[in-house]
């Protein structure tokens, strides 16, 4: 037993004095400063930026531990790219032999700083470019490596700790800024062209975009030809699932997408998404840009799918939404959707539509581009209809003189409608006990009116009438029903109501005549 524990004391000294002697070596092969002659230079021809580096440490277990790491922003303002520490695990017998090969990276507390600019270019623009070249080098028979003999990376994955990315779009005036906590492993390629691939486990990823706080988790599966992701986004209490594919996504990507909720607010998404400007405008596409090239090059499909959802006045119901998008074009087929609320009109009722629209890369404003090419059609069908508080029910009510206009309700209607040129033609006929009445027209996208509407007044309400629409108060049908023939102007917010004057001419010839033959046969018949 004393033999054993001798040999076993003197064993351990020995390693003791070996784990001493290796650390040593190490520590005296790796000095500080010639791991940043090493390192500087390798990340610099990477991404074409200037580097600092703080401090760096070098462990016998732990390996290379760099703190202080940033990578400077496109020239040279501020940091694009920060990190408390990189951690390098390198492989100890090459060591031995005085060669560096790195296996494995951490990277710990990163910081990425993008941002667009009002150009579309993004400021990491420079470092993409950087890559094409390495690249070609790599297809012309260059290495496109960079830095010096004995330091070569063989990394198999890429661990990334509490990232944090913040985004600024000067085209929108979008601010973002996320900050994730999950276990990123990602294999970096052995050439340019391989790209990357690994998977990303996202316990919390926690951003805040407009004033609005969100959660997402999940976990994405990347290739070197596509991604595979899941994920869940809180926000509040509202939850957004997204799940799909991205196939050929370094070069023509193929984006299958399919969106589905429980509950969502459609009015603070769109505040999120594209800010409000005073009064209340979406910034969104206010700015002038050249546009995304790579918008032709992609090709996206999938479904929305929302419970309940809140717009505006508006409860929807069962919203679903098929897209499709390729080579510039866009289709939304169908649009369906149930509703019911309503200030100024409440109603219930349903909708169906496609709508199709152009996005042109070549388009200095994206959101005038699809505005100006928005084209479709639907059908609006409405039920338990009631006029309260309406703009333009109250300048009919003021013109007629039929004061039953401002609060009342109307039989159950489709109206039929059609979108182009940045106007919204419809038809379609209101009914009540009082009056009817069927406008047909459109409704631009700034909201102004060009709205015809014969409309039909009641015999126990045409003592009611103005003196300006007793005009065609002689006209009547056999019910004793009098019709007043309406031109609607103006704006939803300042409609302007007067007599449509061709329909009022043509309604006073056929009266005129009415009357003529009215007398003849009394005459005869005496």
């Amino acid at each position: 037993m004393k033999r054993f524990v001798k040999i076993f004391g003197i064993a351990a000294v020995a390693v003791l004095i070996a784990l001493i002697g290796l650390s040593f070596f190490v520590r005296s092969y790796l000095r500080s400063e010639r791991l940043k002659a090493l390192l500087v230079p390798r990340i610099e021809q990477v991404t074409g930026r200037g580097v600092n580096i703080g401090s760096i440490r070098v462990s016998l277990f732990r390996g290379i531990v760099v703190k202080g790491l940033s990578i400077r922003g496109k020239s040279g303002e501020g940091d694009f790219l920060s990190a408390r520490s990189l951690v390098l695990d390198y492989r100890l017998l090459p060591l031995l032999k005085k060669e560096l090969i790195i296996e494995k990276l951490e990277l710990e507390s990163p910081s990425v700083r993008i941002e667009k600019k009002k150009d579309g270019t993004y400021n990491f623009s420079d470092i993409l470019d950087t890559f094409n070249k390495r690249e070609e080098a790599e297809r012309t028979g260059g290495t496109g490596q960079a830095g010096g003999p004995g330091f070569l990376v063989a990394a198999d994955s890429l661990h990334i700790v509490d990232a944090r990315l913040e985004y600024r779009d000067d085209q929108t005036g979008l601010d973002a800024s996320v900050v994730a906590d999950g276990d990123f492993k990602i294999t970096p390629a052995r050439k340019v062209s391989e790209s990357l691939s690994g998977e990303l486990d996202i316990k919390s990823a926690k951003a805040a975009i407009g004033g609005i706080e969100t959660n997402t988790s999940g976990r994405i599966d990347i290739t070197p030809r596509s991604a595979v992701f899941q994920l869940n986004t809180d926000i509040g209490k509202e939850s957004i699932k997204a799940a799909g594919r991205i196939d050929d996504y370094r070069e023509s990507p193929v984006i299958t997408c399919d969106i589905s909720s429980k509950k969502i607010d459609i009015d603070r998404l769109m505040a999120a998404a594209g800010g409000k400007e005073e009064g209340g405008t979406a910034k969104a596409g206010s700015h002038e840009g050249e546009g995304s090239p790579g918008m032709s090059r992609l090709t996206a499909s999938g479904q929305i799918r929302v419970d309940t959802a809140r717009y505006k006045d508006y409860v929807v119901n069962n919203l679903l939404l098929k897209y499709r998008y390729e080579r510039g074009f866009a289709q939304i087929r169908p649009i369906a959707l149930s509703f019911r609320g309503g200030q100024e009109v409440s109603a219930t009722g349903s909708l169906g539509a496609e709508l199709a629209f152009v996005v042109s890369p070549a388009s200095r404003n994206m959101t005038t581009s699809v505005m100006d090419s928005l084209a479709g059609k639907g059908t609006l069908d409405l039920r338990d209809i009631a006029v309260r508080r309406s703009k333009i029910a109250e300048a009919i009510a003021l013109f007629t003189g039929i004061g039953e206009m401002r609060n009342t309700r109307f039989a159950p209607t489709r109206f039929n409608f059609t979108v182009k040129d940045r106007k919204i033609y419809f038809d379609g006929k209101l009914e009540s006990p009082e009056v009817k009445i069927d406008p047909s027209g459109f409704m631009d996208f700034d909201k102004r009116l060009s709205v015809l509407a014969d409309m039909k007044i009641a015999p126990a309400l045409t003592s009611k009438l103005s003196p300006v629409a007793k005009v065609a108060s002689y006209v009547k049908d056999k019910s004793g029903w009098v019709t007043v023939p309406l031109k609607i102007a103006g704006t939803t917010e300042k409609p302007s109501v007067a007599l449509n004057k061709a329909a009022v001419g043509r309604q006073v010839e056929k009266g005129v005549g009415r009357e003529i033959e009215k007398r003849i046969l009394k005459d005869l018949f005496k």
